[in-house]
């Protein structure tokens, strides 16, 4: 004699507990994470796709609440019975995204499908997941839109600093001609600038490199110019105002100092004091064996950005001199990235 017929999703659900279709021994061979709760969100099949993905063991997470999978910020998310409520939850054939918990502590994104095993009466029974890692391609993702948002930012800021330099130098130079080189010189120390410390993505720049790619490379007079001091990374925020003055420096001494004779020279000195976290690097500028300088008889965007820009934008501080010698600089900036 038959007995009374089984509803469908009684079987399916047998089978994912052990019953007679051993649908476990199936899922044991899929790539992706299957898994399934009870209807109170409880663990109670775990295949090796999930193994993989999460890196929990079947032992591990089988009896315990599904909130295991989620970070804590993320957990309001699911409230008390899960991220997917017999209740509530129909089959969901779209994917949802998640962002759940790697055993390590680390981020899984998936691509969560979900459905809801009923019994005759319609009651829920289980729940099943099926979760496709999508990690790698969310980041990916998310660094292309962070990289992005760093451009806009950066071209932005470039863009600025363009415009203002531009209008301070048209003010400031009395001849066409002046102000096209000099225009052009400093929206060349910008550019060499922006893109040294966009290679180092803003973790700072090398004061050496910063001193030949603004300084000597920048000059016919090369061998004239002498460097000495150790290996010493410079903050971005430091790096901008200091390479900028260096920049009007050597600028100065090319069209009016010591590298505009053949007997003059320039050396670049410096040292870091003190101890973390208040480090500070003390530069100095100096220039002999060229014409006698004359103070400024006013002060224009050059000036301006030797001993001005650093004491705003990073506290620093500067001296200027204009000694019978030769010019002479020293500067003392703040290492730290704050």
């Amino acid at each position: 004699m038959r007995g009374k017929p089984r509803h469908p999703t009684e079987t399916a659900a047998e089978s994912l507990a052990g019953g007679p279709l051993r649908a476990a021994d199936i899922l044991a061979t899929v790539h992706e994470a299957v898994f399934s709760t009870d209807a109170t969100s409880i663990i109670r099949s775990w295949n090796p796709g999930a193994e993989r993905a999460y890196g929990y063991g079947a032992s591990e997470v089988i009896g315990r609440h599904i909130s295991l999978l989620y970070f804590d910020e993320d957990r309001e998310q699911i409230g008390d019975r899960g991220p997917a409520s017999p209740e509530t939850l129909e089959t969901h054939a779209t994917a949802q995204r998640h962002r759940h918990r790697h055993e390590n502590g680390g981020e899984v994104f998936v691509s969560l499908r979900t459905s809801t095993m009923r019994n005759a009466d319609g009651e829920p029974l289980e729940v099943l997941y099926c979760s496709t890692d999508i990690t790698v391609q969310t980041t990916t993702e998310e660094t292309e839109r962070r990289l992005q948002r760093e451009l806009e930012h950066r071209v932005k800021n470039i863009a600025a600093t363009i415009e203002a330099v531009m209008d301070q130098t048209i003010d400031s130079t009395r001849s066409l001609e002046g102000l096209r080189a000099t225009a052009r010189g400093r929206i060349g120390a910008i550019t060499r600038l922006s893109t040294a410390l966009a290679k180092e993505r803003d973790r700072g720049v090398d004061l050496t490199r910063l001193v030949q790619l603004l300084v000597v490379s920048e000059t016919t007079r090369s061998e004239a110019i002498s460097l000495l001091g150790q290996p010493v990374t410079l903050p971005s925020a430091v790096a901008r105002p200091l390479g900028m003055a260096l920049h009007e420096l050597k600028t100065n001494a090319a069209a009016y100092g010591a590298l505009s004779v053949p007997t003059g020279r320039v050396s670049l000195e410096w040292k870091v004091l003190g101890n973390p976290p208040d480090r500070r690097l003390q530069l100095v500028w100096r220039e002999r064996g060229g014409p006698a300088p004359l103070p400024p008889k006013r002060r224009g965007l050059g000036l301006e950005l030797i001993e001005e820009a650093i004491p705003y934008e990073v506290a620093g501080h500067v001296s200027l001199t204009f000694e019978p010698v030769g010019v002479s600089c020293r500067f003392t900036v703040p290492l730290s990235s704050s």
